[in-house]
């Protein structure tokens, strides 16, 4: 499946749609741009583990799984 959207919309815009489209997962790893209080509640509604490191401005951060997200790429 390929979802286009304009080269203005933020990556975070897209995400449920994405992670809809790729049916039932265990855990999401993303950049910090997907850091979205939003998309996490809806992750953990669908009982997703958000591996997302949280951005810069957020004044508590959110735990993630440092080795896990080091496998992304």
């Amino acid at each position: 499946m390929l979802l286009l959207s304009p080269g203005n919309v933020n990556d975070g815009t897209m995400a449920t749609a994405l992670v809809a489209a790729a049916g039932p997962i265990r855990q999401l790893m993303a950049d910090r741009a997907y850091d979205a209080n939003a998309l996490r509640a809806w992750l953990a509604e669908r009982g997703t583990e958000a591996v997302i490191p949280s951005t810069r401005s957020r004044k508590v951060p959110i735990p993630h799984d440092r080795a896990l997200y080091r496998q992304r790429n």
